[in-house]
């Protein structure tokens, strides 16, 4: 039995497999003690069983980064780099404004010390690290007293040898010692070092998350990582891999929901309370090494996800030119929108939702919350300044400036990587994504819609269905026409040694494990590179290089000597899963009643469904809302929703 937990910055999502059915449950997350509502979901469920593995996604590690909560952590690197972290790369974000911040460093120059020791870049000493030196080093890290320490020196990525003779003498002031050439074994000195330190400043207070849970659940449980798969049971070992861990679950129930109702290229767009995660899947789901946090490389697989503020608890307002402005700032779990009735003061897309009509203020999870329109109505007329007495009015704006900026976000993730959007469907879920769908769908051209039936859970519903991961690289730097396959084999088998051996410790048989190649390539003389899996020899590799190299950026040059970067390996420790509950065959469910709700500048007469009580191929034509436990769909006039045999709702916008 597995039980999937998504803790968000508003709801807390839980789905349980019990072996025969799915339990699911949504409560307000609990910002103070993250783990409580959590643990209240479980006892809920009936799930606080020793025989249940807990699989969860948590945001620790994301919110100790992003509000600055850390550790405390001490960088250690070779002699004369201790500033590569603020030097970082000459590139800027923001090119024609020449007083640019760079981003600030998460280790202060009075915490880097140099040692004096060198490697080249074959790893051979030029000047060896002696015994007296990390003597030094140990006494001047006992002064300091840190919390983690980050161990980054100059090509340690060819030879460890130095990075763990440091480790090893520092576990006394420590238990958190992180060396590069473990966390992130490749070459470019900036990223490697962030990427390191990075791991160090989570780690302890991941640790005292991970710690709190083993006191409070009576069964084990698995962390999900940014690649949208299970850690192994030592997360600890690169614990920033937890930074997109809720996005990346729901990344997961897409592609398993999608697949099984036959959709294979698909835009996923997940849309809580706090904010919008967007994934391009072109049948399966991107992958990234590398991403920026706040400016700040994290070398790290993960699912190719882009995260903007604009949520159902994003607050609206009026800037100081009089625009209408609508998040990243949240109302979050408390206080919440006004209609939650906690207190809030601030107007939100929630809150303009009910408003229009669009939600039944009796039904918000599952009847467990009652939405209060005297609140928000009051909030808008409070937010808009009085510049308008139809708060309405004020509402659709609202949403229209919610739907531009995850319309601006869809388009953005596709032209990065090549694609159009009007080629896919717009897969969306959340508790909130359903009320958006098709109108952004329309406005970008897009085949139409399909919201899964879990749409309120699907991120822990992912996490329910995921395998484990492993994923581990070491670079090359070398022409792929002079290594040979042989070569090539052997290291792929080497840097997969170590994820097998830890699958193997966690319970899968060889028979559950499958290793999935890569090859980090480029032209040579650029400076980056594209991730190919390898395919079984280096003549299809190389093909492939070419195709992609010209469906990103236009062109290929198959002339051009080809370099091999970085090999890189995904080993995956594959779970037996489960079929996704079917709807029976059954007589069309009838309207539960009628009630106004406005679209445009319109009032219309529109029929509510209740969306569990909707048979298998049931029609269903607009203007109409299918209000569900944890989200609601909406269906504009004109647009005519169909019911799947999964209990998905799909709406073709194309004749």
């Amino acid at each position: 039995m597995i039980l999937g937990a998504d803790i968000g910055g508003t709801f807390t999502d839980l789905v349980w497999w019990t072996g025969q059915q799915l339990l699911t449950y949504k409560l307000s997350t609990t910002p103070a003690q993250p783990e409580d509502a959590l643990l209240t979901g479980i006892e809920h469920l009936g799930a606080a069983r020793p025989d249940v593995l807990l699989v969860h996604g948590s945001t620790i590690a994301t919110n100790a980064f992003l509000e600055r909560t850390g550790a405390r952590v001490l960088l250690i690197t070779t002699a004369g780099f201790a500033d590569v972290l603020e030097i970082a790369r000459q590139n800027r974000a923001n090119i024609y404004d020449a007083r640019a911040p760079k981003p600030q460093p998460l280790v202060p120059r009075e915490l880097r010390i140099e040692a004096h020791e060198r490697l080249d870049a074959e790893g051979n000493a030029l000047e060896p690290l002696s015994d007296a030196e990390i003597a030094r080093i140990a006494r001047t890290v006992a002064e300091q007293r840190p919390e983690a320490i980050a161990i980054c020196l100059l090509h340690a990525y060819a030879n460890p040898a130095h990075e763990q003779r440091l480790s090893e003498a520092l576990r006394a002031a420590s238990p958190f010692v992180y060396c590069s050439s473990a966390i992130d074994p490749a070459y470019r000195e900036y990223e490697r070092m962030c990427t390191t330190v990075l791991n160090a400043y989570v780690a302890p207070r991941v640790a005292e998350y991970l710690e709190r849970l083993r006191m409070r659940v009576s069964g084990p449980f698995r962390l999900i990582g940014s690649h949208g798969g299970r850690e192994t049971s030592n997360a600890l070992e690169r614990p920033a891999n937890m930074i997109l861990s809720g996005p990346a679950g729901g990344v997961m129930g897409a592609v398993a929901v999608s697949r099984a109702a036959g959709e294979s290229e698909i835009i996923s767009l997940d849309m809580g309370g706090t904010s919008t995660d967007v994934a391009l899947i072109p049948g399966s789901p991107l992958m990234s090494r590398e991403t920026l946090l706040e400016g700040l490389p994290l070398r790290a697989p993960m699912l190719d996800i882009t995260t903007i503020g604009a949520g159902g608890g994003s607050i609206a307002r009026l800037d100081r030119g009089g625009a209408l402005v609508v998040g990243p700032q949240s109302a979050g779990a408390i206080p919440g929108p006004a209609c939650y009735g906690r207190g809030g003061t601030r107007f939100t897309v929630t809150d303009a939702h009910l408003l229009l009509g669009h939600l039944l203020p009796e039904a918000f999870l599952g009847g467990r919350m009652t939405l209060d329109a005297h609140a928000a109505r009051a909030t808008a007329e409070t937010a808009n300044l009085g510049r308008t007495d139809d708060v309405r009015a004020f509402a659709s704006g609202v949403i229209a400036v919610a739907n531009a900026a995850m319309e601006r976000a869809i388009r953005g993730v596709a032209a990065r990587k090549g694609y159009d959007p009007a080629d896919f469907t717009l897969f969306c879920f959340g508790g909130s994504g359903g009320l958006h769908a098709i109108e952004l769908a329309r406005a970008l051209g897009m085949r139409g819609i399909l919201v899964p039936r879990l749409a309120g859970v699907l991120s822990a519903l992912g996490m329910v269905l995921a395998d484990t991961l492993c994923s581990a690289r070491a670079s090359l730097l070398r022409e792929l026409a002079e290594i040979t396959e042989a070569e090539l084999t052997a290291r792929f088998a080497q840097v997969a040694a170590e994820c097998e051996q830890r699958l193997l410790a966690d319970g899968y048989s060889l028979e559950q494990i499958q290793v999935s190649p890569e090859l980090e390539l480029r032209y040579r003389g650029q400076s980056y590179e594209l991730a190919i899996p390898w395919r079984a020899n280096r003549e299809a590799t190389a093909a492939a290089f070419h195709r992609e190299h010209e469906r990103r950026f236009g062109y290929a040059d198959r002339e051009r000597a080809i370099e091999a970067v970085n090999i890189a390996v995904t080993v995956r420790g594959v779970n037996a899963g489960f079929s996704l509950p079917e709807l029976a065959a059954g007589e069309p469910a009838a309207p539960m009643r009628t009630v106004e709700a406005w679209f445009g500048e319109q009032p219309h007469a529109t029929e509510v469904y209740l969306l569990s009580a909707l048979a298998r191929d049931q029609r269903i034509t607009g203007p109409a809302l299918l209000a569900g436990d944890y989200t609601t769909v909406l269906l504009p006039p004109g647009t005519i929703g169909q019911i799947d045999r999964f209990g998905n709702v799909r709406v073709s916008l194309r004749n």
